[in-house]
């Protein structure tokens, strides 16, 4: 399999887990006013990582096919998707420790350090691979980012369809 099936099959399971996580918040709360911040915060950190699945899934085909070198599509992608990731933990975790005393929905404190440092983990990889340490500018440094983007969705959306099923009210 050539690196764009791989991209773009990964675009295709972004599109899905992000459209499903948008029903299931819908079916557990009919209208957006009953919304606890902590269930907004969650839809907003599964469609930021599942537009950026998309978006970095679909940007080295992109690069290619107008003519960048591959070693060039990747090394401005890792750093693009690092400087993304740096700014999904700018944005989200100062929202995550304001709501983690005021919110009556449950947070998961593996979930939530999970995506920290797994977030942070994946953003040093791919400088490096942008860099050309460790992966010299490859796709095989570049997917370890999409793949990231989708655990991590994945991780967010397991905790909204829990959350959904069980009802549970307390912190686990």
């Amino acid at each position: 399999m050539d690196s764009g099936s791989v991209l773009s099959t990964m675009a295709e399971v972004s599109v899905g887990l992000t459209g499903i996580s948008g029903i299931i918040a819908l079916i557990r709360s009919h209208t957006i006013a009953a919304w606890d911040p902590m269930d907004l915060l969650r839809l907003g950190i599964v469609v930021a990582f599942g537009l950026g699945g998309v978006l970095f899934a679909l940007l080295p085909l992109i690069l290619i096919a107008s003519g960048v070198t591959t070693e060039q599509t990747w090394g401005i992608c890792s750093l693009a998707l690092a400087l993304f990731m740096i700014g999904l933990i700018a944005v989200f975790l100062p929202r995550l420790l304001k709501l983690r005393k005021s919110s009556t929905s449950p947070i998961s404190r593996v979930v939530t350090s999970s995506l920290i440092v797994g977030t942070l983990i994946t953003s040093v990889l791919l400088a490096g691979n942008f860099l050309s340490i460790g992966f010299n500018r490859s796709f095989s440094g570049y997917i370890i980012g999409v793949s990231w983007l989708l655990v991590g969705l994945s991780l967010v959306f397991s905790r909204m369809l829990f959350l959904a099923a069980s009802g549970a009210e307390n912190d686990d």
